[in-house]
């Protein structure tokens, strides 16, 4: 149901005239409603984990 909801959040924003931001790899887009994407930021990848399993964040 959340991922439903989430979908539509999404589709409410870009029909309202507003951008909404969207990682695709290792990278941030602005999506804009006529389709175009920019280049905000390059990111890391997530880190996996297991159940259970501890990290450390610097």
């Amino acid at each position: 149901m959340a991922e439903l909801a989430l979908k539509q959040a999404y589709w409410q924003t870009l029909a309202s005239g507003n951008s909404v931001l969207e990682r695709h790899g290792g990278i941030i887009y602005e999506i804009f409603p006529d389709g175009t994407k920019k280049t905000i930021k390059e990111v890391e990848p997530p880190t996996p984990v297991t159940i259970g399993q501890k990290i450390t964040i610097p």
